[in-house]
């Protein structure tokens, strides 16, 4: 009996149905044995489905190039009212395999799809993992659209100008073809469904079913089929869906993202990769790359890397400077951070002219801000590796007083700067005023803990 009626149970003897196709079911629930297929759900209530087609998987005639491969999957998305956000050519147990990731509007949510076709000669297999949005709707999208609003990335003027930004219509530029930008049919992948912030949204539906199609490539194995059930392949490699597509967030809203996600590492990732892409053509986005650049020094600095931090920062107060002007606030921005990379090196030398130079050009704007106020709190610290404590002290409360002002009671880096005074205090020997600024400092960290907001 063939090793495919086997597979589906169709053996009337003692044989595993799962063999000869191995995979981590981990996670997964046998659920019911349908004509022809397997299904498994987990316990979000996704749905795996394993089917066995006897007839050649029909992407392989339908498709001559990556165009037309594209073009073949819009149009069975299209017939079943949905729209593509992916699609690529993989690898499954050493075969080429199709992937194709589905949209479907399901009113006032999405279901998604993720399918693995896998030639085997003259039959394919498919499985298809099914997810739908489920309790809390639009979290992914409402964060990501607050956040390229905020950024500038999207501008909604002409929506509020002519009314339709209550009649439902689709933001300008949020919903787009993956791979081709001109592509005037049904396009439902929007800029929230971009890859590389799925690890900020872990169980929004796009993510599991991006999760579940990583965890089935690497574990699907065809123990029992021979060379000659390989199945024929495509003469094509497709770009893969984790590089840029035709419309994507910038590395500069990516990395913003996943730096107040928590997620380091991997904004790190997505700079630098930017950063090369940018290398060939660094003229054509000047000020972008510069704050590319700021964003790295801070994945570094966070990590504690504080010389590629400070090479990082450099870089982009270079670029500021000669994008927008030695004297413009961005500049000075990085500027400022770089010194305070210095001085956390213990060089308050170099740190010194850096802080007051920056603080010069905060001080000059209209208002103090918070930049002002870390550019105090940085010359404080200069003070202290001078054993300059009084003055010290002075710098620490210019800065306090700032930072509530600017970002009220309860915004951590006040904490920070009270934490440097105590230090100062103990230094001058005031030990009730050490322990009152320490305190002080405890009160503010507690009161922007209640206050921190979640992404997800």
């Amino acid at each position: 009996m063939s090793w495919w009626r086997r597979l589906l149970g169709q053996d009337t003897g003692d044989v595993d149905p799962r063999v000869p196709i191995r995979f981590d079911a981990g996670g997964w629930t046998p659920n019911r044995r349908a004509t022809g297929a397997r299904e498994w759900t987990d316990a979000l209530g996704n749905v795996l489905r394993l089917e066995i087609e006897t007839e050649p998987a029909p992407y392989l005639a339908a498709a001559t190039d990556l165009s037309a491969l594209r073009e073949w999957c819009r149009r069975n998305a299209a017939q079943r009212d949905g729209g593509i956000v992916s699609v690529d050519v993989v690898e499954v147990d050493g075969r080429q395999a199709l992937q194709i990731i589905e949209k479907f509007e399901r009113r006032p949510t999405y279901d998604y799809e993720g399918t693995l076709i896998v030639p085997l000669r003259d039959r394919h297999c498919r499985f298809v993992v099914r997810a739908r949005e489920q309790g809390r709707t639009g979290m992914r999208e409402a964060v990501i659209t607050g956040h390229l609003v905020s950024s500038g990335e999207l501008d909604l003027s002409s929506m509020l100008a002519a009314g339709s930004a209550r009649d439902g219509a689709p933001i300008p530029g949020w919903f787009s073809d993956p791979y081709d930008p001109a592509y005037e049919g049904r396009t439902l992948r929007s800029l929230a469904d971009d890859p590389r912030v799925d690890g900020l949204f872990p169980d929004h539906p796009l993510s599991q079913v991006r999760m579940a199609l990583v965890k089935l490539r690497a574990s699907i194995e065809f123990d029992d089929v021979d060379e000659t059930e390989r199945g024929p392949t495509l003469t094509f490699a497709s770009a893969g869906e984790e590089r840029r597509s035709g419309r994507e967030m910038s590395a500069v809203a990516v990395g913003t993202l996943l730096l107040q996600g928590g997620r380091v590492v991997d904004a790190q990732t997505i700079l630098e990769e930017s950063l090369k892409r940018h290398v060939p053509n660094a003229g054509g986005e000047p000020a972008r790359v510069a704050m590319e650049w700021q964003l790295l020094g801070l994945a570094h600095e966070l990590q504690g890397h504080l010389d590629q931090a400070e090479a990082a920062f450099e870089a982009s107060a270079t670029g500021f400077a000669a994008s927008l002007g030695e004297r413009h606030l961005r500049t000075a921005q990085a500027i400022n951070s770089r010194a305070r990379i210095l001085i956390s090196r213990k060089d308050a030398d170099a740190a010194e002219p850096l802080f007051r130079f920056s603080l010069e050009v905060f001080e000059s704007g209209p208002a103090e801000t918070s930049d002002a106020a870390v550019a105090w709190n940085g010359l404080g610290l200069v003070h202290i590796a001078r054993e300059q404590y009084e003055e010290a002290v002075g710098c620490f409360e210019r800065a306090v007083d700032i930072f509530e002002r600017a970002n009220g009671p309860a915004f951590p880096d006040t904490a920070t700067a009270l934490r440097n005074m105590a230090l100062a205090w103990k230094r001058l020997g005031d030990l009730e005023r050490m322990a009152e600024a320490w305190q002080r400092a405890e009160d503010v960290e507690r009161a922007a803990q209640r206050r921190r907001p979640g992404i997800g």
